[in-house]
């Protein structure tokens, strides 16, 4: 049984043209698409949101660690910049993942962690190791020509760093950065601001990860690849544990990240 007015047999005028001009329209997007060899445009599957913890805060300024202060008094490398920045985000596909997959564990396997007072008899001395130059002289250069370079930390981050500008990642990109680990103290790292979050290159590790997921602490960052400042990595406090320890390491050696 049905309720209401019977269907008719013949659509109203207006159903007949409304859907006259869509499948007009449809046809014309076909065949242009098939003209240029292509499929018809199809629906993006919508992309997941981020969460707001895949990127790294800009606090309030900090002070540069020492040994990065050295480092770009040696070098033309630093800039002055803001202290708080717009930083460029990577677009991360599949090859930009290859490249840095490749570089963190190419860095990784061409340096021999060694500390900075075994290699050059100070406690704290940023450089990179794999450089054909270096404004350390020729001791650097000398040691990667002849295929084991030594450096700490920071080391693995500059030449991790280098190579990226080489091919191309913008330094707005990403940025050192200072973190602390209850059983390995401080410990620099180079971060890339990408898509998919701000992603670490490790020395310790061969794996590419988001910031958030290490089982760092963190303490201090860079605000792009050239520049001179450094800011807190969040917008409250840094965590009383690592503060009390950069105070300690700041006070026995100039804050020496290993």
């Amino acid at each position: 049984m049905q309720f209401g007015r019977p269907k008719s047999k013949h659509q109203p005028w207006w159903m007949r043209l409304a859907a006259g001009v869509a499948a007009s329209g449809l046809l014309a997007v076909t065949a242009q698409a098939q003209a240029l060899g292509a499929e018809p445009p199809r629906a993006e599957p919508p992309r997941a949101e981020l969460s707001p913890a895949a990127f790294m805060d800009q606090g309030g300024r900090m002070a540069a660690p020492t040994g990065f202060v050295d480092y770009c008094q040696r070098t033309t490398e630093c800039v002055a910049a803001p202290s708080v920045q717009a930083a460029t985000v990577v677009e991360l596909d599949h090859a930009k993942r290859k490249l840095l997959d490749a570089i963190n564990r190419g860095v990784n396997s061409e340096i021999v962690a060694t500390s900075d007072q075994v290699v050059y008899g100070v406690a704290e001395v940023w450089a990179d190791p794999l450089a054909p130059t270096s404004s350390l002289g020729q001791a650097v250069s000398t040691k990667a020509a002849r295929g084991f370079a030594r450096g700490d930390c920071e080391d693995f981050a500059l030449a991790k760093r280098d190579r990226l500008l080489k091919a191309g990642w913008p330094p707005e990109a990403m940025f050192l950065a200072v973190a602390y680990h209850p059983e390995l103290g401080l410990h620099a790292v180079l971060l890339v601001r990408t898509s998919r979050g701000d992603l670490v290159l490790d020395s310790r590790s061969p794996y590419v990860d988001v910031w958030s997921a290490t089982p760092y602490v963190w303490v201090e960052r860079q605000v792009n690849a050239t520049s001179v400042a450094w800011v807190r990595p969040y917008r409250d406090a840094i965590p009383e544990q690592a503060l009390a320890q950069l105070r300690t390491d700041e006070a026995t050696a100039g804050t020496t990240p290993g």
